[in-house]
């Protein structure tokens, strides 16, 4: 009888640090993702594909493409409301991930070779 005792106060305080520990969520859900509009096509691509990346103010974006153990395949810096072309084609086939970054915001999008 202790041990269960035991486990629920134990069970009880991880549940309360969780609650404390975990940052809030943001009053507007997706209030920057809808700012900025992330089109990848045609995906999954032989190679090559364009990024084109959509939003009210121009705004400017590093882009970095990785493998799936983290290396870093390219490197750009765009702008909003253009289309962008990479070319993969002497990649091998696979998933890799588009990171977009500003000093406003991140977000990564997801990439399949064939």
């Amino acid at each position: 009888m202790k041990l269960k005792s035991l486990l629920f106060a134990l069970l009880s305080v991880l549940s309360l640090h969780m609650m404390a520990t975990t940052p809030e969520p943001p009053t507007e859900v997706g209030e920057l993702a809808s700012r900025i509009e992330a089109t990848v096509f045609p995906n999954p691509s032989n190679g090559v594909f364009f990024l084109e990346l959509k939003a009210e103010q121009s705004e400017s974006f590093q882009v970095k493409i990785f493998n799936l153990i983290g290396r870093t395949i390219a490197s750009e810096k765009i702008e909003t409301n253009q289309e962008f072309r990479f070319d993969l084609s002497t990649q091998p086939k696979g998933v890799y991930f588009i990171q977009v970054e500003s000093d406003k915001e991140q977000f990564i999008k997801r990439l399949v070779l064939r």
